[in-house]
């Protein structure tokens, strides 16, 4: 491919090429530091620094998911949620509250019924006591898992992508 396009090509994966995107966007190149974030049916993202991505020693520098829930969130969501088994193996990813799966699960672990995101944001919108007090917490959880990520990386630009699933 390099030779039929004469020029460098480069691979790397979908959330590192998002935040690289993001970083060479025109009215963000002057942003050194670059945090892309995105919120599907699993959570990562990638760093750019200085129009580069951090791929970290073994390329897992974006997979924010997989962070263990703060203790804010566990103060919101209560000590005693349980610390959902993830498929990296590991128990408390974040990605598996602040997911779109993990906001359903979420709905569900604390009403007792299980509704898919699409039909909770309607009860949201219609404004539904459960939804609307699910779709706070779920914000409150979310603000702090990615509060975290601010003071760790402190970006100068953090662009957000929403994957539909």
């Amino acid at each position: 491919m390099q030779r039929l396009l004469q020029r460098d090509v480069r691979m790397t994966n979908d959330a590192n090429c998002f935040a690289l995107s993001e970083a060479w966007e025109g009215e963000f190149r002057q942003y050194p530091v670059v945090l892309g974030l995105i919120l599907g049916t699993g959570v990562g993202g990638g760093l750019v620094i200085n129009g580069e991505v951090i791929d970290g020693r073994n390329g897992i520098t974006g997979e924010f998911g997989h962070f263990r829930l703060p203790v804010d969130a566990l103060d919101i969501m209560g000590e005693d949620i349980p610390r959902v088994k993830c498929g990296c193996g590991q128990s408390g990813c974040i990605e598996n509250y602040i997911s779109g799966r993990g906001f359903e699960w979420l709905y569900a672990h604390t009403y007792g019924e299980s509704l898919n995101s699409v039909t909770i944001i309607r009860h949201y919108r219609a404004g539904e006591a459960n939804a609307l007090a699910h779709v706070d917490r779920y914000m409150s959880v979310l603000a702090a898992c990615v509060g975290n990520l601010l003071i760790i990386f402190d970006p100068h630009y953090v662009g957000a992508g929403r994957w539909v699933v």
